[in-house]
C-alpha cells in the first residue's frame, strides 16, 4: 500500500503536497501543540513515535505550561512516544530522563525552540503572547529532522 497517496474529496493527491500552516496563540498554545503531538504520533508504528525538540530550555516550558506540561509528557510516555532534546551545553535542568538529552555548544544553541514530529514542524515564540507556528508538510519535517540529528 502506498502511504504517500491520500484520498481527498474529488480524487487523490500525494501527501508530500500537503502544506498546512497554523498559528496557535495565547495561554493554551503550548497545551494545544502537545495535544497535536500526541494525536499525530499515537497511532504511528513504534519506530516513528519520536518528538524531537531543539532549542529546549525546560525552565521556560515549565514557566509557561505549569504542571500541565508534566501531565502531557507523561501521556506521551504512556503511548511509548520517545522524546529527544537538544539543550545548551551545561544545562542539567531535565524533565525527561537524562538519556533523552544531548548538549549543543552555546554558540549554536537557539533560544527559539522547535519541534519535529511525524510530518509536522513547529516553532515556539515565547511572546507574550505565546505563539506557535505549526507547519504540516512531510518535506519540511524531514529536512528539520535531518538537521536535528546532524546537530
Amino acid at each position: 500500500m502506498n502511504t504517500d497517496i491520500e484520498f481527498i474529496e474529488g480524487g487523490v493527491r500525494y501527501r508530500r503536497q500537503i502544506l498546512d500552516v497554523e498559528i496557535l496563540e495565547g495561554e493554551s498554545a503550548l497545551s494545544r501543540i502537545f495535544t497535536d503531538i500526541y494525536e499525530s504520533l499515537k497511532e504511528k508504528p513504534p519506530k516513528d513515535r519520536f518528538l524531537l525538540v531543539a532549542g529546549c530550555d525546560e525552565r521556560k516550558f515549565e514557566e509557561v505550561g505549569g504542571k500541565k506540561i508534566i501531565t502531557q509528557l507523561d501521556k506521551l510516555r504512556d503511548e511509548s512516544i520517545k522524546t529527544h532534546l537538544l539543550v545548551q551545553e551545561g544545562d542539567t535542568h531535565f524533565i525527561e530522563p537524562a538519556e533523552c538529552y544531548r548538549w549543543v555548544p552555546a554558540e549554536i544553541f537557539s533560544q527559539v525552540p522547535n519541534f519535529v514530529y511525524g510530518d509536522k514542524y513547529a516553532i515556539i515564540l515565547w511572546g507574550p503572547p505565546v505563539k506557535i507556528i505549526r507547519i504540516h508538510n512531510a518535506d519540511i519535517a524531514d529536512s528539520y529532522r535531518k538537521q536535528f540529528y546532524a546537530h
